[in-house]
């Protein structure tokens, strides 16, 4: 036979199975371009009522409408076949070719259905467990194509997802308890799920798998699922392509193969639920592959021969052939059965349902006995199938699998009329068997009469071969609840045999191991930052080289995580932010599964330094004294080099030199000494003419490399901005937006006239702000009025506090990196929650518009919530105080140069960790009347005025903390209250005793107090008065001016230390 007459035979019998459709156009029907579709489609054991209440669940936690655009909730049905068992096949074939468009009857259906439903351009299939595969082959069959929804438009949200990609790069999200999942569908050997990215802890009376759709995923996730949801939304596009008059998806066509599918699955459902609480399904599969003709046959072959060796391994099943009805290893002669049709031979039949991973009918009848598709207790009807391909030079590949059914029940069981006459022309089930089985006869006259005779011995020994590598894949008993999100039996048992000659052949062919990719970013050579990829454009690419044995990439795409088979990503980068995109590799043959991850951090950034502020007019002292700041807008050291300064006609030149820091300021003086600042100054000229800024107007531009990163606006015989009889400076309003506009510049003190730095030679102050935020960028917090609602200071701005503004009780100030608050005259009162989280390369700072101590402060009061502080710097100000039961987590914080630190009064707590005091002229830390207060690795230094910490009537816990070097108190003072000390030192204590105790209870620990250097009079290293009680075990006390433990008479001390070198014991 001619390949050509091999493809129409294969066509005949696989058509009704694996189905292949064009889309026809149908009735006009309105596709808007505005509004959403959002379409659920479900897993196994979920009949149409379960998906009908699925989507009523996911449309009640979904808002209405979306960027102004409503939304429409619908479903796809995704039924179950055999009362689900033979979706479970089903799905060992859709896993094994889960990267590519699996076409069968049930998808056909859907996209028929979504004919009929989709009434926008914009469409979003949610889909949960086997339901994903249905989703992504759906996306496969439709996206792009024409008649379909182009890929801008359509997109694909997974849950629970069994598959190893959600379809267009999409986004998914399942729990780690899942034990569907994350349990059973982790462990195949053969094949990857997406990883776990949520962990949803049950409760009591919760689905016991953890997999349910509605009653787990949206109960306890489904805030994130509508969120995940909202940002597949914004990612579709409404299309030119497809018109408003004309159908979203043009259904498909239907053959005739189509419609005949469907009336074996009727009969087939039925007979399924009438036995499935007893139903058992035994996969017996065996083969030698060999060279097809027609690719879609071939992945057949290969899903049903090689699923269950990848699955369970392969192994000699010693009762398959008693299972399939025939004791012996003889083959019996075909029989005519009662409709005149061949009977195959007890060995061979048609693979029943959807129990194989093409549609089939369910039963082929009584093995040579043409009974109908009646079953008594204990009889079980059983088939196998055998087909054979190829030419003279394939060889064979043979499948079989038998289904047995056995009924519990006493009497007989028989189809209702009406179930026995569905279908065209058919009467019975064993009719609908005998079509099918002549059809399948007439394929194998045909292949034989073309593959000829063949040499028996050597088909003995093939056979042989065949038996002896049978592998065997078993599904017994009731199914567990909720597998595909609906209800169920209650349990699966998989049983295999291993066959490690085939296992080994496989490993031989196929690396040990995957190695991580190799992720390259090319224009990260080229990287502004000496420490991190830095670049000034928003559009980057990645690339890897292919790894050896993947079939394909894991990515995540700064969080967002897809699966691919191409080799590089560009990404489109928001401006001023970071990027991390990471790769590994992932292969369906090899253990462990993925290789190591590949990561890349890439900060964007188009205009990375910016001209900041430019004092073209001089100083007052000097109209010759001009300066011009820039800023580091990132949070990366940035080269200087490379880069320069110069105006549009060639004068000044100012080739830059050095590094800049984060977010640092940096001022370039015309000639030295200019102006005095606490900032970096470097000095580009002598003051000569060349140097000079014309006082009609210079266009500078910043370049790196001779490319234009910034500049600033054009002139007309005029800067824009600035002003040269008050020597007021031209400030930029925001640094990170256009330096040509001239609405962002604007001259000093147009905003704010009190916010100024530095001075020039003959000390007067400086109508500007060289080395902080100009005054130009400042806001004052919500226009000085008090704050009833949540607010939020954004990322890298600069805020004042004009008034004495508070935030109410209800309400939460949050604080972004980068922010700068500076307190002018006035303290800023919190009565909610403060939640300020800065980062360590991006702190938030708090200061008061002075270079000295104020006395403005956070003051937060009573017990609304905890407020938290990271990364944050205050200096120059009154610190913080906690009054009336506040709480407050104050982390990887700076206190410098400020009045006192933090003040905790009336019961208030405080949790203080890593935290840096340096230069407080009173406390540090103080505690008054029942408030708490937690110290771990902290660091106190210079405290002027009093003791370094003070507690009164509270509570200390000090851990791996350092006090060094107090002028005017006691390291610690502790009075009425109770202090535990541990791993601590306190030392450089100048005019007072290390620690000192009134009528209270102390507890050190493996410290040290040394350095207590005061003559006069000499103080003591632990001074106990007024019935206090210490324990002391471990410490050191040494170098001390005074006793090292002095002990008032009503007081007392235990455990032991080692004084000026000698170990003493209490």
């Amino acid at each position: 036979m001619n390949r050509l007459g091999f493809m129409k035979i294969f066509s005949l019998i696989f058509l009704g199975f694996f189905p292949v459709f064009n889309f026809v156009s149908a009735s006009e029907i309105k596709c808007s371009a505005t509004g959403y579709s959002i379409f659920a489609i479900n897993g196994i054991f979920v009949d149409e009522d379960e998906a009908d209440d699925n989507k009523t669940a996911l449309e009640k936690i979904l808002p209405p409408s979306f960027n102004n655009q409503p939304i429409t909730v619908d479903y796809l049905h995704n039924p179950s076949h055999l009362a689900g068992l033979g979706d479970l096949v089903k799905v060992v074939y859709q896993k094994i070719f889960e990267y590519e468009t699996v076409m069968d009857y049930d998808l056909v259906e859907m996209i028929r259905d979504a004919s009929e439903k989709v009434k926008t351009q914009k469409v979003l299939l949610v889909a949960h467990s086997q339901g994903n595969f249905y989703a992504n082959s759906f996306y496969g069959s439709v996206a792009g194509k024409e008649g379909g929804v182009p890929k801008e438009s359509i997109g694909v949200y997974a849950v629970a997802t069994p598959a190893a990609r959600v379809a267009g790069e999409g986004g998914w999200l399942t729990s780690d308890t899942d034990k569907v999942i994350a349990g059973l569908m982790s462990k195949f050997p053969f094949k990857q799920i997406m990883p776990p990215n949520d962990s949803i802890v049950l409760k009591e009376g919760d689905d016991e798998m953890g997999h349910n759709f509605s009653l787990v995923y949206l109960k306890y996730s489904g805030g994130k699922i509508v969120s995940d949801i909202q940002s597949s939304l914004s990612k579709l596009t409404s299309s030119d392509v497809q018109e408003e008059e004309e159908n979203c998806i043009d259904p498909p066509k239907i053959t005739l193969a189509h419609k005949t599918t469907g009336a074996l699955l009727g009969v087939s459902d039925f007979a399924g639920e009438s036995v499935v609480d007893a139903a058992k399904v035994v996969g017996e599969k065996s083969y030698q592959l060999g060279s097809l003709a027609v690719k879609t046959t071939e992945q057949v072959a290969s899903a049903i021969i090689k699923a269950p060796a990848l699955i369970l391994g392969g192994g000699q099943t010693d009762n398959s052939a008693a299972v399939a009805g025939n004791p012996g290893n003889s083959q019996p002669e075909p029989a005519e059965n009662s409709a005149g049709g061949l009977e195959s031979v007890e060995n061979s039949a048609v693979l029943p349902g959807r129990l194989r991973p093409a549609r089939q009918p369910l039963f082929a009848g009584d093995s040579g006995r043409g009974r109908s598709a009646e079953f008594s207790t204990g009889e079980v009807a059983s088939r196998t199938a055998e087909f054979s391909a190829g030419d003279s030079t394939s060889e064979l590949w043979k499948t079989s699998l038998t289904l047995q059914v056995e009924d519990n029940q006493p009497g007989e069981r028989s189809f209702p009329q009406p179930l026995r006459s569905r279908g065209s022309n058919f009467s019975s089930i064993a009719q609908l068997q005998n079509s099918l089985d002549e059809m399948r006869r007439q394929a194998e006259a045909l292949m034989e009469a073309e593959k000829g005779a063949k040499n028996d011995q050597a088909a003995e020994a093939e056979a042989a071969t065949r038996q002896a590598s049978r592998p065997t894949l078993l599904f017994l008993g009731p199914l567990y609840p909720g597998f595909g999100g609906g209800a169920a039996p209650s349990q699966i048992s998989l049983v295999s045999e291993s066959n490690q000659q085939e296992e080994e052949e496989e490993e031989e062919q196929e690396p040990d191991s995957l190695s991580a990719p190799n992720l390259l970013v090319p224009q990260c050579d080229y990287s502004l930052a000496t420490d991190g990829c830095l670049l000034a454009t928003t559009t980057v690419s990645f690339s890897w080289q292919a790894v050896s044995g993947a079939s394909h990439y894991a990515v995540s795409k700064n969080g967002e995580y897809a699966t691919t088979t191409e080799l590089n990503f560009v990404a489109n980068i928001p401006d001023f932010s970071d990027y991390n995109f990471s790769v590994s590799a992932s292969s369906a043959a090899i253990s462990p599964a993925s290789s190591g991850t590949s990561t890349q951090t890439v900060s964007v950034a188009t205009i990375p330094i910016a001209i900041n502020e430019i004092a073209w007019m001089g100083t007052t002292a000097s109209s010759y004294d001009e300066w011009l700041e820039i800023k580091n807008n990132t949070s990366h050291t940035i080269d200087l080099s490379q880069w320069a300064i110069e105006s549009q006609d060639g004068l000044p030149y100012i080739a830059l030199s050095d590094a800049i820091g984060p977010k640092e300021y940096l001022i370039l003086e015309r000639r030295q000494d200019a102006i005095i600042v606490n900032q970096s100054i470097i000095t580009y000229g002598t003051g000569a003419s060349q140097w000079a800024m014309s006082n009609s107007g210079e266009e500078l531009i910043l370049s790196h490399s001779s490319t234009t990163l910034d500049r600033t606006p054009s002139v007309a015989g005029e800067w824009a901005a600035g002003d040269s009889a008050t020597r007021k400076t031209m400030e930029r309003v925001n640094p990170k937006g256009s330096g040509t506009d001239p609405s962002n510049w604007t001259t000093w003190g147009a905003n704010i006239d009190f916010i100024k730095s530095g001075e020039d030679t003959d000390n007067n102050s400086i109508s500007g702000t060289p080395g902080q935020c100009n005054s130009a960028s400042f806001i004052n917090i919500n226009n000085g009025q008090n704050i009833y609602q949540d607010l939020t200071l954004e990322k890298d701005n600069c805020y004042y506090v004009s008034e004495n503004i508070q935030v109410s009780a209800t309400s939460t100030l949050a604080i972004e990196s980068g922010v700068q608050v500076s307190l002018y005259l006035n303290n800023l009162v919190v009565n909610g929650v403060l939640d300020a989280e800065g980062e360590e390369s991006n702190p938030i700072v708090f200061d008061s518009f002075s270079e000295n101590p104020t006395t403005n402060r956070i003051r937060i009061n009573n017990d609304n919530g905890t407020s938290t502080m990271t990364n944050v710097v205050i200096s120059n100000t009154g610190g913080i105080r906690l009054n009336n039961g506040a709480d407050l987590e104050i982390t990887n914080a700076e206190f410098i140069n400020n009045n006192a630190s933090i003040e905790l009064n009336n019961n208030s707590s405080a949790e203080i960790e890593n935290v840096t005091f340096a230069s407080t002229t009173n406390e540090a830390i103080a505690a008054y009347n029942g408030s708490s207060v937690s110290v771990a690795s902290s660091t106190i230094s210079n405290t002027i005025n009093a003791d370094a910490i003070g507690i009164y009537d509270s509570n200390l816990s000090m851990s791996s903390t350092t006090i060094d070097t107090v002028l005017g108190g006691d390291g610690i003072g502790v009075y009425d209250s109770t202090v535990s000390i541990a791993s601590s030192t306190i030392s450089n204590v100048l005019n007072g005793d290390g620690i000192t105790a009134y009528h209270s209870t102390v507890s050190i620990s493996t410290s040290t107090i040394s350095d207590i250097s005061s003559e006069m009079p000499a103080r003591d290293g632990i001074s106990l008065y007024d019935e206090s009680v210490a324990t002391v075990l471990d410490a050191v006390i040494e170098n001390v001016s005074g006793e090292g433990i002095i002990v008032s008479e009503d007081s007392s001390i235990s455990g032991n230390a080692i004084i000026e070198g000698e170990e003493v014991e209490f």
